[in-house]
């Protein structure tokens, strides 16, 4: 079935049911055009294509109804087309395989737009490629998607989605209005969160990077308990910003607030979201060049590694009572200054890995932090049963190190 095949057409439906067994094409041939309206009433069809044929102009709006494709949609397929479906109102759209925005499965296509209003739309796969001009945009109703390959631009400025891995070289917009996003998984090399928008990531401990991160008055970034890596390379260092962010996600201590925070560390608060850049002395998370990483972790980790041992400590005790620290050299709260309260949070987790399993700690680690906590008057924040098991510090052959670096604070 074609709209619009090799000329102009429009195709109007408010209600009943349409069938297609083989394939609805809206603008089929060369420089035609073709619109389908839907109000009410259902279509299935193995295929919808809309722009179907190159240099063509296909345009679908739904305001209501039910629409199927048991297999692909595509929106700009034909080369040089130009393809835009609008969804709103209480329209249904259903893509039971892949929907393709701006190309088809092999990537060549014109330009195409996916417009949501209102509505749901349910896909399985979601593509969006990188062709000038090609978008999805959603400022209300909701999306739900599997695998979402981004190569150009999303924009989620209203309503709720929620999406399995966001991969592609692309670009995410959250926010504006009171948006909502969830995703398993994000590889993107722009992410913005504007006012009011909520970006969530619930890939356990999967990795997450981004190229540039932007987040803007009360917007929020909730890693949960996954770990996010800023590849910024040769653009300017933006750990300040990252520091910001987590400042404000931190509120506290409730990990609650705008800005880069933890619903996974709201519910327990022996953990935290810390930070390492590449640029750090030492580098003592082991960063690739020009990176910055932020980590769902336990209070005390100051490297990162995902548990506190005597590395950390000796991290701490190499910087405490000085001001002008970040997370790697022993600040775990986040006030800029190396104190008890951060020397309480790392021997609270002292021999503890965030798998909730135990780290094999010497005898002589042991008695290295309690020996300092003896020495500096913290015999109170160490965790039964290690608190009398005394010795100099000395004795327990501990080493620390002493670490100069270029500290920003924001």
């Amino acid at each position: 079935m074609s709209v619009g095949y090799d000329g102009s057409g429009t195709l109007i439906q408010s209600g009943g049911t349409l069938t297609s067994y083989a394939f609805i094409n809206i603008a089929d041939q060369s420089s035609s055009s073709g619109t389908y309206t839907l109000s009410g009433g259902s279509v299935s069809t193995p295929y919808l294509a809309v722009a179907a044929g190159s240099s063509s102009s296909g345009t679908v709006i739904q305001s209501g109804g039910t629409a199927t494709t048991t297999t692909d949609l595509y929106v700009g397929a034909g080369s040089g087309s130009t393809g835009f479906y609008s969804l709103s109102g209480s329209g249904t759209l259903d893509v039971n395989s892949i929907a393709y925005i701006g190309g088809t499965a092999s990537g060549s296509g014109g330009t195409g737009t996916l417009a949501i209003g209102g509505g749901q739309a349910n896909i399985g796969t979601l593509h969006v490629y990188n062709t000038t001009g090609t978008e999805v945009t959603m400022n209300g109703g909701s999306l739900s998607a599997g695998a979402t390959d981004n190569l150009a631009t999303i924009s989620i400025t209203g309503g709720t989605a929620n999406l399995g891995p966001i991969t592609g070289t692309g670009t995410l917009d959250v926010g504006d209005a009171t948006a909502s996003v969830t995703a398993s998984g994000l590889q993107q090399s722009s992410v913005s969160i504007s006012p009011n928008g909520v970006l969530n990531l619930t890939g356990g401990g999967a990795t997450n990077a981004v190229k540039s991160l932007t987040i803007s008055g009360n917007g929020i970034l909730n890693l949960d308990t996954t770990r996010l890596l800023i590849n910024y390379g040769s653009n300017p260092d933006p750990v300040e910003y990252i520091r910001g962010y987590l400042v404000f996600g931190y509120n506290g201590g409730n990990w609650n607030g705008p800005g880069i925070d933890s619903s996974a560390a709201a519910a327990n608060h022996s953990y935290a979201l810390g930070y390492a850049d590449s640029a750090d002395a030492g580098n003592p998370a082991n960063l690739p060049t020009d990176t910055i990483e932020v980590r769902y972790t336990l209070y005390g980790d100051a490297t990162l590694s995902g548990e506190v041992n005597s590395v950390d400590f000796g991290i701490l005790a190499s910087n405490f009572g000085k001001s002008g620290r970040v997370w790697d050299e022993g600040d775990f709260n986040y006030d800029g200054t190396v104190n008890s309260v951060d020397f309480g949070l790392l021997a609270s987790n002292f021999g503890k890995s965030a798998s909730g399993t135990d780290v094999q700690i010497s005898a002589a680690d042991w008695a290295a932090l309690d020996a300092f906590a003896q020495a500096n008057g913290l015999i109170s924040e160490v965790p039964e049963p290690r608190m009398g098991v005394f010795t100099v510090l000395s004795a327990a052959g501990l080493t620390l190190r002493r670490r100069r670096r270029d500290w920003r604070i924001f």
